[in-house]
């Protein structure tokens, strides 16, 4: 199995839906019981409660945080992103590497991953985001360039 990087990056509607993704994804805070939940939010602790957690939260501002995990899937990343819905997020996006090259990101819309872009779709692009470590400057350029507003 080859190594993964992913960059999680949740946009929230207001300070309060922002605190609340945070507060799934971080061990230290996340529920350990349903009966610990709320009963809108039954449908994200049902499932995020086997999902991977993040190895670092990063708050970019108010509404924005960005997740970072390691040794995910793609397919565990995309039940996290749409298990988030009920929190009412402004926009959810997805960056994933392997060590085999592959990089691209995505954008959760409805209840799918949609993709933005993919490694080798644009030589300049790619050198770029290459010069920008693949990282969250990264993402926050392909976001941009894709017209989509968070």
């Amino acid at each position: 199995m080859s190594e993964t990087h992913a960059i999680v990056r949740l946009v929230g509607t207001d300070k309060a839906s922002a605190e609340r993704a945070t507060f799934y994804l971080n061990s230290e805070t996340r529920p350990d019981f349903e009966e610990e939940v709320p009963a809108p939010e039954k449908s994200v602790f049902e499932a995020l409660e086997f999902a991977p957690l993040p190895v670092e939260i990063r708050v970019l501002n108010d509404t924005t945080i960005d997740a970072w995990f390691e040794n995910a899937e793609v397919t565990e990343l995309e039940s996290v992103l749409i298990g988030l819905d009920a929190l009412n997020l402004k926009a959810r996006y997805l960056f994933f590497s392997d060590d085999e090259e592959y990089k691209a990101y995505f954008q959760v819309e409805g209840k799918k991953l949609v993709s933005l872009y993919t490694i080798e779709d644009d030589d300049t692009l790619d050198k770029k985001l290459w010069d920008l470590d693949w990282d969250g400057q990264a993402l926050s350029l392909i976001i941009g360039i894709s017209g989509v507003t968070n």
